[in-house]
């Protein structure tokens, strides 16, 4: 929940050139976070050989991270350029959404 309240400040302060960079660290932080609990999981549930799992499971997420991180990157750059009420970043007040 954290990650995700994050997530949304990031997006919705951020300008119409940086949206995509904001979307890119929305998904690819989304993805480092569940390696974060993978990598927990694996260290209190007493998996053996722990270097190795983690420097593999390391290497096997880093590319989906920064695919990831392109993906959501470019479908929020897609939806403020075709609906940019969505996210809030036009000149519209909440109290305007709220009450139209």
């Amino acid at each position: 929940m954290v990650v995700s309240g994050i997530i949304t400040i990031a997006t919705r302060q951020a300008t119409k050139d940086s949206i995509f960079s904001a979307g890119f660290f929305a998904g690819e932080i989304t993805v480092l976070v569940s390696l974060t609990a993978n990598c927990q999981v694996m260290f209190f549930g007493g998996v053996p050989d722990l270097a190795s799992v983690f420097l593999i499971t390391l290497l096997v997420h880093l590319p989906l991270a920064i695919v990831e991180g392109l993906i959501t990157g470019s479908i929020i750059q897609f939806i403020h350029k075709v609906k940019p009420e969505l996210m809030q970043l036009s000149s519209t007040s909440e109290k305007d959404l709220i009450h139209p």
